[in-house]
């Protein structure tokens, strides 16, 4: 499972982790657009790429302004094309051990942070959506193959299990009947025109301008 990462780790995250590995803004977006639950823990499976969106990326001139302070967030872990962060993954297991019992292993995008599995049982999360029969484990890392139906995803809420755009993987999304019901919190970044309700679940669409992602902190729409 990977570690936390609250900046820009640019992976599709996949599995619906959203996920995990994006900026602080994108990864509480994925909880509401589509990866629900413990999915932001959950390592990249295949399926394809969801479609390319903006998002909210924390601005930059050096990789020294996207450090979080920990080995494997730190600024040689980060570059800084087009002055937004941009997260390149880990260099190495010692880097991960800072995190606990985590080793840089292969994800689908990218070098990052897991807990070793020896079967997918190592990976399960303690939900129906991220137990054992969800993931596989390929090269000691774990793999999220996706929720297998709604009553999965009823567990973590008012989820249902969807195919996620542009792959063929399935993952919980938020129900919906109108984008309304998708807004997260108060930022202006999240609220009811960055999303849309295609068959009852929630789509995170992008942020519309920069002055959106300002209301989070440094952050640009990119």
């Amino acid at each position: 499972m990977f570690a936390a990462c609250a900046q820009n780790a640019q992976s599709d995250d996949d599995d619906g982790g959203t996920t995990t590995q994006a900026t602080s803004a994108q990864a509480t977006s994925a909880n509401t657009s589509g990866a629900g639950g413990g999915a932001t823990t959950s390592s990249s499976g295949a399926g394809g790429s969801m479609p390319t969106i903006p998002f909210c990326q924390l601005a930059c001139a050096t990789s020294a302004d996207c450090s979080m302070g920990s080995p494997p967030y730190d600024a040689d872990n980060y570059s800084c094309p087009s002055g937004v962060c941009v997260y390149d993954g880990c260099n190495s297991h010692t880097e991960c051990q800072a995190l606990g019992n985590y080793q840089c292993l292969p994800s689908s995008q990218m070098m990052l942070c897991q807990e070793p599995c020896a079967a997918a049982a190592d990976c399960r999360l303690g939900t129906p959506a991220y137990d054992a029969d969800n993931y596989v484990c390929q090269n000691n890392a774990c793999v999220y193959l996706g929720c297998n139906n709604d009553t999965e995803c009823t567990s973590l809420g008012n989820y249902v299990c969807r195919t996620m755009p542009g792959t063929t993987m399935k993952n919980c999304f938020v129900a919906c009947s109108t984008p309304a019901d998708c807004v997260l919190g108060t930022s202006p970044a999240f609220d009811e025109d960055n999303y849309s309700c295609p068959d009852g679940y929630c789509i995170y669409d992008g942020c519309n301008s920069d002055a959106e992602c300002a209301s989070l902190g440094n952050y640009v729409c990119r």
